[in-house]
């Protein structure tokens, strides 16, 4: 279902997997509530031509 709804920011499969690997924290394979929002924070930055981010800041994590 995430990557479905990923896929519909048109942004390269190769980004998605990037923001991916961010916010897997622990590597599950799923992600949990917390985890798709930040997802879809940082893919909504990189539409508005942001970069994807090396690591999600803690601050971001508490917000």
């Amino acid at each position: 279902v995430v990557r479905e709804l990923w896929q519909r920011s048109r942004l390269e499969n190769r980004v998605l997997a990037e923001v991916w690997q961010l916010v897997d924290r622990g590597a599950k394979g799923r992600l949990s509530r917390e985890e798709w929002v930040v997802g879809l924070w940082i893919i909504d930055t990189a539409l508005r031509g942001g970069k994807v981010p090396v690591r999600v800041e803690e601050g971001v994590w508490k917000s």
